[in-house]
């Protein structure tokens, strides 16, 4: 079971940002604040990735190839993951973002798999850089999951959070108001723009 970290310095904060909601594997969170951010994870692939249908489906029309992922991660799902235990799919992983790009522009890996946001936003900012060239295009492949971001607040050590709840509330509204205006939209919009 998953704790929340009990050093000093972790202990200053009464919440985290972005855990998925998954109440029952987290039972030192609680609550969630309503959803934030809806997140894709997603494929991208090298352009010269050939698959047989259109679009592919994930994760059998990637068997063969070699997927790049950030260190630790475990997206994908039970299927893909059983796929590279059985070998029909070559796992890669990579420290971040940046270098696992890399390895896709140069094809040490077929296709990236992480959050669809995350991916953009690495490739905008390496090509303003000049570490990418501007008409590459890596094509997004397949969406493979969708979860919604949250604050998760701490339910243990609450004498150290006495304005816990007021937060939590008055939080939410501004998160629901800033929705429904598109301002959240607006703001992941510049990132990618």
């Amino acid at each position: 079971m998953e704790t929340w970290p009990k050093t000093d310095r972790n202990r200053a904060g009464f919440g985290l940002f972005p855990p998925y909601y998954y109440e029952d594997r987290r039972h030192y969170i609680q609550p969630y604040s309503r959803k934030i951010l809806e997140e894709h994870v997603a494929v991208y692939c090298h352009p010269q990735v050939p698959f047989a249908t259109e679009p592919p489906q994930w994760p059998s029309d990637f068997y063969g190839l070699t997927i790049g992922i950030n260190d630790e991660f475990a997206l994908g799902g039970k299927a893909f993951w059983r796929a590279v235990e059985e070998g029909k799919i070559d796992l890669k992983s990579a420290e971040d973002n940046r270098e696992n790009i890399l390895k896709l522009r140069s094809q040490r890996i077929d296709c990236y798999l992480n959050d669809r946001i995350s991916i953009l936003w690495q490739i905008r900012n390496m090509k303003n850089k000049g570490e990418l060239p501007t008409e590459l295009v890596f094509s997004q492949s397949a969406i493979v999951s969708t979860e919604h971001g949250h604050i998760g607040y701490t339910n243990t050590n609450l004498q150290d959070y006495p304005f816990k709840a007021d937060f939590v509330r008055q939080f939410d509204l501004v998160i629901e108001e800033m929705k429904r205006s598109g301002e959240v939209d607006k703001i992941v919009r510049s990132y990618l723009d």
